[in-house]
């Protein structure tokens, strides 16, 4: 890709100029991961790109330093999008966005990962399923029983997050939705956690995304040995996991402590090196007062952030001052 009139080149100086600290180390490992890096400011002009991200965007001839960041994304969140193309196949990417500091004006770091062939092997698996449905439905010899069980793999994988074998986003949310609807018309206890793999991206960087793959396999394997049928447990996305628990928040406390001291004690394995994966959590309970699950969420996800502030490793809880208006945070 040539320099367009006003682009910015990359140096050590424009690193550091933007907020990032870039010792030879850490600019060699922004310059060869595999994964593209962009630099926006708040504007949402890009000011940085590494040769990942420039060769996800080669299709643009237009340029693409000093323009407008193409694609959408949410400070602090991970979402999934449709890379523009001028021509060829399109490619779906996964968004990572990151304040490089708490001021208002502070630029931002969006990490953009091609999960393009992920998601085609998740389409063959379901077209698969299908194509058996199908089959089974033409076929006059069919059993009522084997009809049953495709459909319920059907289901399954249309519920299921391909990598972790958890609830998948959508379905958490939709379940969420109805126990938080039916716990504030007929009562009882609910409670949400948030679980997040601490410096989840260095991991990837050190040992490689295949062993982050296994990371998250495996911690979802802990959450789901320790959980209980009725227990409500997904991937939230990216390196997050929650858990909708009917239960008192004294014994979601427990629950929580378990699964993290579970995690802190496994011994993650890359190659003949075991690798010590932490995670941090954030707990929130019921309230009369939450008006949508979205508010039970953002408690939760306050509760999280604070382990994160705090030194990650570690499990908060968020609870409501009483005569104050500011909520504050327990600390276990």
């Amino acid at each position: 890709m040539g320099e367009q009139p006003g682009d910015i080149v990359l140096t050590e100086i424009d690193l550091n100029g933007h907020g990032l600290s870039a010792p030879s180390r850490l600019q060699d490992l922004v310059l060869s991961n595999v994964d593209g890096a962009v630099l926006i400011n708040r504007k949402n002009i890009i000011l940085f790109a590494n040769p990942a991200a420039e060769r996800l965007f080669e299709k643009r001839p237009e340029g693409f330093l000093g323009r407008p960041f193409p694609l959408q994304f949410v400070v602090n969140g991970t979402i999934e999008q449709t890379l523009p193309a001028e021509g060829g196949e399109a490619a779906v990417v996964e968004i990572r966005a990151k304040a490089t500091s708490q001021s208002d004006d502070a630029d931002i770091v969006v990490s953009i990962r091609d999960i393009t062939e992920r998601k085609k092997a998740e389409e063959k698996q379901l077209e698969a399923a299908l194509s058996d449905l199908k089959f089974a439905l033409a076929s006059e010899k069919v059993l009522l029983d084997e009809l049953d069980k495709k459909n319920k793999e059907l289901i399954e994988l249309s519920i299921t997050d391909g990598l972790t074998g958890l609830y998948n986003h959508r379905f958490i949310q939709e379940r969420f939705e109805f126990e938080f609807k039916r716990t504030k018309r007929y009562g009882g206890h609910l409670a949400c956690m948030m679980i997040d793999i601490d410096h989840f991206k260095s991991i990837n960087d050190t040992y490689g995304h295949q062993f982050g793959d296994l990371v998250l396999r495996e911690i979802a394997g802990i959450i789901q040995s320790r959980s209980r049928e009725v227990d409500i447990c997904g991937r939230y996305g990216g390196e997050e996991f929650m858990i909708i628990t009917n239960v008192i928040l004294e014994y979601a406390m427990t629950f929580a402590t378990k699964i993290h001291a579970a995690i802190d004690q496994h011994r993650f394995m890359a190659d003949d090196k075991s690798v010590h994966v932490t995670v941090s959590i954030g707990l929130a309970d019921f309230r009369e007062d939450l008006k949508t699950r979205h508010e039970f969420i953002e408690h939760a996800d306050q509760a999280l952030y604070r382990a994160k502030e705090d030194g990650r490793n570690l499990i908060r809880i968020w609870k409501e001052q009483s005569g104050a208006d500011e909520p504050s945070i327990d600390h276990i």
